[in-house]
């Protein structure tokens, strides 16, 4: 159980990496105003589609990468570990380089709430998970990761000035699939639902050619039950629908193909993740 009082006392920690020396806690300087690039054109074979700047996801995956595997230290963990402990696991933040991984809450009764599924390029923030209490990281695969300890992030601080920014743009796009997801759990039915998660992980993880998508779901039935908070009866049976109505085709086994304008069409959350498309991958 969280106290409210206790969990807002003090700011997290990555809000207190950017204050200079000398200045007051909690005080800070008015940032900049930056205009924002105009909106860029996405070519797919011969359509292109304006995204709006605003609702694209801000993280610079490349600058990411080039941080950690300048500051972190690599970790290899097999299939199927649980990993309770983020600090004794010498994790305070992780970028996921590949693999799957779960952050998930037992709950009564032998029940289990998927919180959030991290896919590569993804950024684990320790002490986010820590401060809900009862969370554990679970590995869905062979997972490599690029693990920062505290004190290495504080050097990286002092070392690269733009290191806040790097990942306070990682926080953004976190935030973002965070409320997707929240939206998901708390309004739509269950067709919706189950259309909104085959979306989500077709931007998160697959290649897009020509109005479709592939990618390789390495999720369990009961593991994407738990995700959407559904019985697994009842997303097999949404996730036939789909089938039947060649939206979802199961290749072989983890590889999945997707239609993503029929997706988009069967769920309400499709228009503002429509913007993913603009950092999903695509085929020449």
């Amino acid at each position: 159980m969280i106290k409210i009082n206790e969990q807002f006392q003090t700011p997290p920690r990555l809000l207190r990496l950017n204050e200079p020396e000398g200045r007051a806690p909690g005080t800070a300087e008015a940032m900049p105003k930056q205009e924002l690039p105009p909106s860029v054109p996405l070519q797919e074979g011969s359509e292109a589609r304006e995204l709006d700047n605003g609702a694209r996801r801000l993280v610079d995956r490349a600058a990411l990468a080039a941080f950690f595997k300048l500051h972190a230290a690599p970790r290899r963990v097999g299939t199927d570990r649980v990993l309770p402990d983020f600090h004794e696991f010498g994790l305070s933040l992780a970028l996921v380089t590949s693999g799957m991984l779960i952050a998930a809450m037992d709950l009564p009764d032998h029940r289990r709430q998927i919180l959030f599924v991290y896919c590569p390029g993804d950024v684990i923030f320790a002490d986010a998970l820590t401060r809900v209490g009862a969370v554990g990281l679970r590995t869905l695969s062979d997972v490599e990761l690029s693990v920062m300890s505290e004190t290495s992030l504080m050097a990286a601080r002092q070392a690269t000035p733009a290191t806040v920014q790097t990942l306070l743009e990682a926080v953004v796009g976190h935030l973002s699939d965070l409320m997707l997801h929240s939206a998901t759990l708390g309004r739509l039915k269950t067709d919706e639902r189950v259309a909104t998660f085959f979306l989500e992980f077709a931007l998160r993880l697959g290649t897009v050619h020509h109005g479709t998508a592939t990618m390789d779901l390495g999720m369990r039935r009961e593991d994407i039950a738990d995700y959407l908070g559904l019985n697994p009866d009842t997303l097999s049976r949404a996730m036939s629908r789909l089938r039947r109505e060649r939206v979802v085709t199961f290749v072989n086994a983890g590889r999945v193909i997707v239609q993503l304008d029929a997706l988009i069409e069967r769920t309400p959350l499709g228009p503002a993740m429509r913007a993913g498309l603009a950092t999903a991958r695509h085929e020449a």
